[in-house]
């Protein structure tokens, strides 16, 4: 019994794609998202939580700040000065988002 949970657990897996709210997800994206009265919640915090990140935070990570209504990005490497702020409470999202390099 043990030799054949071994053998299934060592098969490689490997997943093409998530599908969530769709039966055919793209083949080109590693997730799809679809909803008609839903949405994706990203993370949220304070300042005080995002800077608590700093240490581990991977290339990419985005958070909500509750108290600015502001979204940032980190770019992954280590520190403070990582968090990029992308959007902006009072013009919205894409103010910024094309001068953001990560």
């Amino acid at each position: 019994m043990i030799s054949i949970v071994f053998a299934f657990l060592s098969y490689p897996i490997f997943a093409q794609n998530v599908g969530i709210g769709t039966a055919t997800p793209n083949t080109n994206a590693v997730l799809v998202i679809n909803g008609a009265n839903q949405r994706l919640l990203i993370p949220r915090g304070n300042a005080t939580v995002r800077n608590s990140l700093n240490t581990n935070a991977p290339k990419g990570l985005m958070m909500l700040d509750t108290v600015t209504n502001t979204i940032w990005v980190n770019n992954g490497n280590g520190l403070s000065t990582g968090w990029l702020e992308i959007s902006n409470s009072r013009v919205g999202f894409f103010a910024y988002a094309t001068t953001v390099q990560i």
